[in-house]
């Protein structure tokens, strides 16, 4: 297997795994004698050994096991040089660190300093990327907003470049060796493009962006996209702008994408120009979180009698062709006074408007699937979990994948009463509150391959966030006026997804 990296025509790295032992004459040996079967880098261009010495300690900083791991250097000639390194080496990350390290411009001792670290995925992220190449729209994100007045195209990019340099998440990509890693990246540049008014449609924009993808080995897993609406005409109201942030379901979810949003907004207002400092707590601080959990209280909770998946959507016999594929949505909206009454009528039974939601569900899939509705049965499906509520300092300001769908199991009986239904909904989802970092492929592991049922449905209930709270004043001084975000567009594997929020005029809709 062989694959090539190109950086701006200074090195190229191209890496072979379990390629033949090579023996040349002008060898320099670091680590012994060597092996049969190694993987090897070839590198062609300026080679300065203090940049492989940089990347080495990188990965063995992450990787303790290999501290003493060091490749057997090949020279070949001018500018030729061949990298051999025990097969089990992560030789995809060395190439590059090796390649960003070497890049025009970086001197020896900055690319010590700013080779892109290595950082283990969490559970979460590699069942994300696990189901990219069957479905990977699925992992595509989206949020949508309007704004009034005038629109700085150079202050806007400038405004996410400072918000790309404080954030950690943003310059993360994905690395293969063989398995997928993160590298985080020293810099990262934000894609901000603008349409003039005309050239498509706010939907079109949506769609197009959506089917672009994202090349999952470079920085800067979002960008945004601006539409200009039609020119402001003498006594018209404020011309705007349609902007459509998209993002990618590995390193952000819908609260992290608002959260940047508001970044973003108060780097704009000041004028800020890209400058240095880090959020902390980041994604390092999470991933060492996560290690150090003990699963074992997670796993008996779903491993207790009645947590195995129940029954989901009926499988519906094959018909004739209907020639339509993708997806397709419908919205349901309460007014505010119907709103208020679901509220109160969730707190007479001591439960929320999330537990009514997984309730009527459970009972929709009960009616839709039990073979014989006389006898009480299982149901189960997907809920979503925000993935913050865990004991770690900052995880609410934190930008990252959290976003987690948990599987639930709801004991269907025809003749009990729907509060008792209500609270088996809510003690269940109380239980799984304490095991949020927990990941759905982790819970099939434990519950074996004849339990492993993947849930085909999800439900999920947004809070909403108060991207612009405090802010209102200081946009109005800019002649700015912003509507709130949406999310918009996007899947999640599942055949069907009931998602209900809060909206800005307190109804609620799903």
């Amino acid at each position: 297997m062989t694959g090539t990296r190109d950086v701006a025509g200074s090195l190229t790295v191209v890496l072979a795994l379990g390629g033949p032992a090579r023996q040349e004459p002008s060898t320099l040996d670091l680590c012994g004698p060597a092996r049969q079967e190694p993987s090897t880098l070839d590198l062609c261009g300026p080679f300065d050994p203090s940049f492989l010495d940089a990347a080495l300690a990188r990965i063995a900083a992450d990787r303790p096991q290999l501290r003493e791991a060091r490749p057997r250097i090949v020279r070949r000639g001018p500018g030729r040089y061949v990298l051999e390194l025990a097969a089990p080496y992560p030789v995809g990350v060395l190439a590059d660190l090796l390649t960003a390290a070497c890049a025009p411009g970086v001197s020896g001792h900055q690319a010590a300093m700013q080779p892109p670290e290595p950082l283990a995925l969490t559970p979460l992220q590699c069942e994300l990327l696990s189901d990219q190449a069957s479905s990977p729209q699925h992992h595509v994100g989206q949020l949508l907003w309007r704004w009034h007045g005038p629109l700085d195209t150079a202050r806007f990019r400038t405004a996410w470049q400072s918000v790309f340099c404080h954030e950690t998440v943003l310059r993360a990509a994905f690395v293969w060796d063989p398995g997928p890693r993160l590298a985080l990246h020293d810099r990262a540049h934000p894609d901000a493009v603008r349409h003039p008014h005309g050239t498509l449609t706010r939907q079109a924009l949506m769609e197009q962006e959506r089917a672009r993808g994202f090349d999952l080995g470079r920085p800067g897993l979002l960008r945004v996209a601006l539409l200009d609406g039609q020119p402001r005409q003498p006594g018209s109201a404020l011309p705007y702008t349609d902007v459509v942030l998209t993002y990618h379901r590995s390193v952000l979810d819908s609260w992290s994408a608002g959260l940047l949003v508001r970044e973003f907004y108060r780097r704009y207002l000041a004028g800020d120009r890209p400058r240095g400092g880090e959020r902390r707590p980041d994604l390092r601080d999470y991933r060492r979180w996560l290690a150090a959990q003990d699963p074992g209280a997670a796993r008996d909770f779903w491993a207790r009698p009645g947590g195995i998946p129940g029954a989901g959507l009926p499988r519906a016999g094959s018909g004739a062709a209907t020639g339509r594929i993708g997806m397709g949505s419908t919205r349901i909206r309460l007014t505010l006074a119907e709103t208020e009454r679901l509220v109160h009528w969730a707190a007479h039974w001591g439960v929320t408007e999330y537990s009514v939601l997984q309730t009527v569900w459970a009972l929709l899939l009960y009616r839709a699937g039990t073979a014989d509705r006389g006898r009480p049965g299982p149901v189960g499906f997907n809920v979503a979990v925000s993935g913050r509520a865990i004991p770690m300092e900052g995880v609410a300001y934190l930008p990252g994948p959290f976003d987690n769908p948990l599987p639930m199991t709801l004991h269907v009986d025809p003749d009990g009463t729907v509060p008792a239904l209500l609270r088996a909904a809510r003690d269940q989802g109380l239980g799984m509150s304490a095991y949020e970092w927990v990941s759905a492929g982790q819970i099939r592991r434990w519950l074996g391959h004849e339990a492993a049922v993947r849930p085909d449905t999800q439900v999920s209930f947004e809070h909403r966030q108060s991207h612009l709270e405090g802010l209102e004043p200081e946009l109005a001084a800019h002649g700015l006026l912003v509507t709130d975000i949406e999310p918009a567009g996007g899947g999640n594997g599942c055949a069907i997804s009931v998602a209900a929020r809060y909206d800005s005029g307190g109804g609620s809709s799903s």
